[in-house]
């Protein structure tokens, strides 16, 4: 039923599946899965297309679904914070896919999972990449606009309960949280990074917080053929300061487009919003430890202990320029070099 990387294969998970729908939909009639078919595997999810043929209240349905597994150590974490996140998106009126129903009892499928409304469209990384001018720059905007809007949302209704407080930023407790995850692992390679980063905390003006994506990219936004755009990938929602969520983007735009879109990402950003970002350079540097961080330690501990697929360590090996990009942006910005990321970057290419 599974593969060598422990990922389902289509044959099967069809049985489970049908099992599965009528559970999400106990008002169906004549519930028929068909066209059930792999569409991506990423460092943290399984992703399935399939379609439901049924009858509701009498009436024919059909239902373009996809289905998300979650892999690694905290799949049904995962699972849980990006169906509640989608959820409250949705009904903050911010263009995500409708999600319809969450499961975290493994017993099913053998991993937590979601089963959500399909988009069919292209990603608007792929538009960008192919366009050109004036479209280009349409595209670029547009993955702005959904960055800044997401920004503005109103956090506390995502988490009514928490005690942040608004009017400050959350940069001690990101350090704090990503220092206590490097001593677990007896990671000491960053010592010097963090203290970097620590000697300027107190200096970073504060900032009100926001909702986060933590991993906004234009591969995470489709756009459906009549233009309208969806933004998926929830799994590392989260209330936090949205300049560690920039930062994290633009280190994505920089590895993906290069350094010009990054500019124009940045540019685009502070135009929409109507201000500058304060001390970007920080959120950047630490952006580029995470980024470091996060590929030493599962390229040494496996990639499960970080909640995502057993082998995706074979797939950040393979995106060496991941690992470059982050190593340039860490040494411009703080002057500093991470031996043991030579030492691998030397490694990958020989």
């Amino acid at each position: 039923m599974t593969n060598s990387e422990g990922s389902l294969d289509v044959q099967g998970l069809a049985g489970p599946l049908r099992l599965s729908v009528k559970k999400a939909y106990p008002n169906r009639q004549d519930l028929r899965v068909s066209d059930l078919c792999r569409i991506a595997d990423g460092w943290e999810c399984d992703v399935y297309a399939f379609t439901v043929a049924s009858r509701e209240a009498g009436e024919p349905r059909h239902d373009n679904l996809i289905l998300r597994l979650y892999q690694g150590d905290r799949g049904a974490a995962k699972a849980s914070t990006e169906f509640e996140a989608m959820r409250g998106l949705r009904d903050a009126g911010y263009p995500v896919p409708q999600v319809h129903f969450l499961e975290t009892d493994p017993s099913q499928l053998g991993k937590s999972f979601i089963i959500m409304e399909r988009i069919a469209g292209e990603t608007l990384g792929t538009l960008i990449a192919q366009s050109t001018g004036p479209e280009r720059q349409r595209y670029l905007r547009l993955f702005a606009k959904l960055f800044v809007d997401l920004h503005r949302l109103d956090w506390q209704r995502f988490v009514p309960d928490s005690s942040h407080d608004q009017l400050t930023g959350d940069v001690d407790r990101w350090l704090n949280g990503a220092a206590a995850f490097l001593d677990r692992f007896e990671t000491p390679d960053f010592d010097e990074a963090f203290g970097w980063l620590g000697e300027r905390a107190a200096s970073i003006p504060p900032h009100p917080l926001a909702f986060v994506h933590q991993d906004f990219h234009p591969f995470n936004v489709l756009l459906r053929a009549d233009g309208a755009p969806f933004v998926i990938d929830w799994t590392q929602a989260d209330v936090s300061d949205p300049r560690l969520d920039l930062a994290w983007t633009l280190l994505l735009m920089r590895t993906i487009y290069g350094p010009d879109l990054r500019d124009g990402c940045l540019r685009d950003y502070e135009n929409l919003a109507g201000a500058p970002v304060e001390a970007i350079e920080f959120f950047e540097a630490a952006a580029a430890v995470k980024r470091l961080a996060s590929i030493l330690i599962s390229l040494r501990h496996g990639a499960d202990k970080l909640g995502m697929r057993p082998g995706a360590e074979a797939q950040m090996t393979g995106q060496k320029r991941h690992l470059a990009t982050a190593a340039d942006v860490l040494r411009e910005r703080t002057g500093l070099r991470i031996p043991a990321i030579d030492v691998l970057l030397g490694d990958l290419a020989a």
